[in-house]
């Protein structure tokens, strides 16, 4: 029975021990627990935070990738200039010699259009003289033709018609130097029968005839039924002389026309604006081209519509070379090719 009790006793102690046990774990329960929906609650609210500053650098990241992208296409683009650069001075030293030997080109280019322009300015001159010569002369020629007219007129007068067969018996190239084209037609009129005098006549009447077309715009078909006909005259030294002129008369109007295309080229491709050293730099361009014709077709001068030409185009240079004097250039009538 005392161990029963003893039992009993024991029992319930141990009863009373884990009654006291349980309700401790259970308040600690409690208390995790609350302490886990806290710790939720504040997760939550930092994984919303998170959240929140992923989406609002989003741009920023994407500004960074951008810029980056272009620092990468600029660092590229840096080194293929460096490279291109690289290249550039290895040709440095060829392109200087290249400089050089253009600068002294340009040196001996300007001597000789220095030289040329000077032999315009003599070529000028001496055409000048020449025609106050021929103009003397001219006179002269005039003068001894008036007197020889006069003369032929009195003894017409009179009645003596044999006078010309003895005027017309003299050398041919006299004959050409003291005769005119009216004289020659005129005294064709009182020639009568007589063949001989009539045949020199006639020669002399051709010979003005082709004389005359070179101071008319060449004419291709012109001259060259010219030259059939002068070949059938007395070939004396003036006729040669004319035939030979009359020969390379297409040469020498071919040659002022390329000229006159070169001014105009030189007047397209100059500025646009009369500056005074421009003005200079053209003038001497232009001089350079007709002096060139003159230089190598120096008998132009035996051709007066060419050489009235070619001293109005001198004469038009070295007036304005920017003005509407050049381009009427183009309007030069140098005859029938």
């Amino acid at each position: 029975m005392k161990k029963i009790t003893l039992l009993l006793l024991i029992l319930c102690g141990f009863l009373a021990v884990y009654s006291q046990n349980e309700e401790s774990c259970i308040n600690k329960v409690v208390e995790l627990t609350k302490d886990m929906t806290q710790l939720e609650t504040t997760l939550r609210a930092a994984n919303d935070s998170i959240s929140r500053l992923i989406e609002a650098h989003k741009s920023e990241v994407s500004k960074l990738s951008n810029a980056k992208q272009t620092a990468e296409q600029e660092r590229d683009a840096a080194n293929k200039k460096v490279k291109e650069l690289e290249k550039d001075l290895e040709s440095k030293s060829e392109l200087k010699k290249q400089v050089k030997d253009l600068e002294a080109e340009k040196k001996d280019k300007e001597k000789e259009k220095k030289n040329l322009t000077d032999q315009v300015a003599k070529l000028t001159s001496e055409n000048q003289t020449l025609k106050q010569d021929n103009s003397k002369k001219g006179d002269e020629i005039t003068a001894a033709k008036q007197e020889g007219e006069r003369k032929a007129t009195e003894q017409y007068k009179a009645g003596e018609q044999s006078v010309y067969a003895r005027n017309y018996q003299g050398n041919f190239d006299d004959l050409i130097k003291s005769s005119t084209l009216l004289s020659v037609q005129r005294d064709l009129a009182l020639a009568g029968n007589d063949a001989a005098i009539k045949k020199k006549l006639e020669d002399l009447k051709k010979y003005f005839s082709f004389q005359q077309l070179l101071s008319e715009p060449y004419d291709k078909q012109k001259v060259a039924e010219a030259l059939r006909q002068i070949a059938g005259i007395e070939q004396s030294d003036e006729v040669k002389k004319l035939t030979e002129k009359l020969q390379k008369y297409e040469l020498y109007s071919n040659g002022l026309q390329k000229r006159i295309e070169d001014i105009l080229e030189i007047d397209k491709n100059s500025p646009t604006y009369s500056v005074d050293t421009y003005k200079e730099e053209k003038q001497k361009d232009m001089l350079y081209v007709i002096s060139d014709y003159c230089y190598n077709y120096y008998s132009y001068i035996d051709y007066p519509y060419l050489s009235k030409t070619v001293s109005e185009i001198i004469r038009t240079i070295a007036g304005d070379p920017y003005g509407q004097g050049i381009k009427d250039l183009g309007k030069k009538d140098l005859g029938k090719k």
